[in-house]
């Protein structure tokens, strides 16, 4: 080979960019984005590893292989809640945590308070019923979270498609959107199945 192809060789191999770092995990204090449908349980398998390698610090055995179960799913969702309330939700939060300074608009209009687990949740004249305490005082999520549209895919999806009504009466079960027939309504005009099938 000629020295000068060796020469342009190597003049192309030093000026190649060094390869991109590996992807690292979000720290405690960055926010993470719940726009990705798998990150709930990506959390719940974190949440794991975490509790395990605890126990095996505490010399407490765990058996090998064992399964996330019911309670870590439930965990990684508060985990996504708080976050999402916390992202959106800051002068609420500020207000109800202390209790002082001017009542924001919203913890009036919707009757906000937290629960033992620090997740916003709404009262109202439901909590004299016999119903279930989640149906009661459903967890507040605001309609701007990515989390909105998370809730309303999986109910839709959940119902076989079903059209706005239901999918809102479903939602509110469980969860209290702000303005939620309207986002609901702009969250189904998405779905290709719907729109398939009209």
């Amino acid at each position: 080979l000629s020295n000068s192809f060796l020469d342009g060789r190597s003049n192309e191999i030093d000026h190649l960019e060094a390869p991109s770092p590996l992807l690292k995990a979000p720290s405690r204090n960055q926010n993470v984005s719940a726009a990705n449908p798998e990150n709930r349980r990506k959390s719940a398998l974190l949440i794991k590893n975490i509790q395990l390698f605890e126990e095996q610090n505490e010399e407490k055995n765990q058996p090998a292989g064992s399964t996330t179960i019911v309670r870590e799913l439930l965990e990684a969702e508060i985990l996504w809640i708080r976050s999402e309330q916390t992202k959106f939700l800051q002068t609420e939060l500020a207000y109800l945590r202390s209790g002082t300074g001017a009542r924001p608009s919203l913890v009036a209009q919707c009757d906000l308070f937290l629960d033992k687990d620090d997740i916003v949740r709404c009262g109202g004249r439901l909590r004299f019923s016999h119903l279930h305490q989640g149906t009661r005082h459903p967890i507040f999520i605001p309609r701007q979270s990515p989390l909105a549209q998370l809730i309303i895919r999986c109910y839709h999806q959940r119902n076989f498609h079903s059209g706005v009504g239901n999918t809102v009466n479903c939602i509110r079960q469980r969860f209290w959107i702000t303005c939620a027939v309207q986002t609901v309504k702009v969250a189904l005009r998405s779905c290709t199945v719907c729109r398939r099938e009209d």
